[in-house]
């Protein structure tokens, strides 16, 4: 952000480690955890970036990376239809 408008932030930070291994790949705990996902709060995931995402964000609520009372905001951005594709390719079940 420095470099595109002089603005230096402290207000959030990127975390790189919930890639499971790089683009559209996925690893057991991440399906398990999408599987849950959706059982305890009946809202389906992806694998390639809402269920990494919210598999990071709890991870971190785990570790008690955020601070007490703090307000967390999750997008999910859809991508929904590229399920069908990963149950049919890899016979995954998400």
């Amino acid at each position: 952000m420095q470099d595109y408008n002089g603005q230096n932030y402290h207000n959030w930070h990127l975390i790189t480690v919930y890639h499971f291994g790089g683009y559209a790949k996925v690893k057991p705990d991440l399906l398990a955890f999408m599987n849950q996902f959706k059982q305890q709060h009946n809202i389906q995931l992806e694998p390639i970036y809402t269920g990494k995402m919210m598999y990071g964000i709890f991870d971190l609520l785990k570790q008690g990376y955020f601070p007490a009372g703090s307000i967390i905001v999750a997008v999910h951005t859809g991508g929904l239809q590229g399920n069908a594709g990963f149950e049919q390719r890899l016979g995954l079940q998400v």
